[in-house]
């Protein structure tokens, strides 16, 4: 079983939306927003560096946070066409079930404003400064 197979198993079995895995998982989560991710990177900034990351849902916020961080790959089920572009821009490797436009049409994303604000950014180091003021610690 490879990596990104083992990664949605765990996902299943344990009703995740976010996991970190690293050589064994790191972070697991059973709700994401892209707060999430940036309050990993406030906690440890080298958290998802050389990392496989799997989620239900990305966007550009935490495609943005995910470049930010370092990771190597990246599963999502369903994630936006700009987060593919900003994870690929970045050299990550990106897999998914299924791309959308955009994510504004999904119940489970309640992050819509920051997509808007993410989508010119192209710095992944702006996005994080940008989050980092924005969002409470």
């Amino acid at each position: 079983m490879n990596t990104i197979d083992y990664a949605k198993k765990q996902m299943q079995e344990k009703e995740l939306s976010f996991l970190v895995l690293k050589n064994e998982p790191l972070l697991e989560e059973t709700t994401y927003h892209p707060k999430v991710i940036l309050n990993s990177l406030r906690e440890n900034k080298h958290i998802f560096s050389g990392a496989l990351v799997a989620t239900r849902v990305l966007g550009r916020a935490g495609a943005l946070l995910l470049a930010y961080g370092g990771v190597k790959e990246v599963y999502a089920d369903i994630i936006s066409i700009p987060a593919v572009e900003c994870l690929r821009s970045n050299s990550v490797k990106v897999t998914f079930s299924e791309l959308r436009d955009n994510l504004s049409d999904l119940p489970e994303t309640d992050a819509a404003d920051l997509e808007q604000k993410c989508l010119d950014i192209l710095s992944p180091f702006q996005a994080y400064e940008l989050m980092d003021q924005m969002i409470p610690h």
